[in-house]
């Protein structure tokens, strides 16, 4: 799948938006991810269903870079931690023994138009900057 950079993803209670690289739970609230974890989330995302190789994975994330599978492990780690995926089986990203790593959730591709992570919601909340 080739990205644009302006593709804004929802799942299981968050939205990925790549061209802002912000990962973000529906209610606003942000989701801290390392740039490599992040850039591995969005090609994970970006190719749901798929089983991408560590291979592809190491070569896409780290370009130009001589790193391990630990690099790639620890990254998986952190976006499972991120996303609350801890317990087996696992919810959104899965370990292809021998081959990589798949993406397993449904997702949304979100129209530009309609960012979900543009602003909070406040649900009813008034506060005193409301009023002036």
């Amino acid at each position: 799948m080739k990205m644009n950079g302006m593709e804004v993803f929802a799942f299981a209670g968050f939205v990925l938006d790549a061209g802002a690289r912000q990962l973000k739970k529906l209610d606003g609230s942000p989701v801290k991810l390392s740039s490599r974890a992040f850039d591995m989330l969005v090609l994970l995302v970006a190719h749901r269903g798929a089983t991408l190789t560590k291979r592809a994975l190491l070569r896409d994330v780290w370009p130009d870079v001589v790193v391990g599978e630990n690099n790639l492990n620890q990254a998986v780690v952190a976006i499972r931690k991120a996303l609350g995926d801890i317990a087996e089986p696992r919810k959104f990203v899965q370990t292809v023994p021998g081959r990589g790593f798949c993406f397993v959730a449904d997702v949304e591709i979100v129209g530009e138009a309609a960012r979900l992570i543009a602003e909070p919601r406040r649900d009813g909340v008034i506060t005193v900057a409301d009023y002036f």
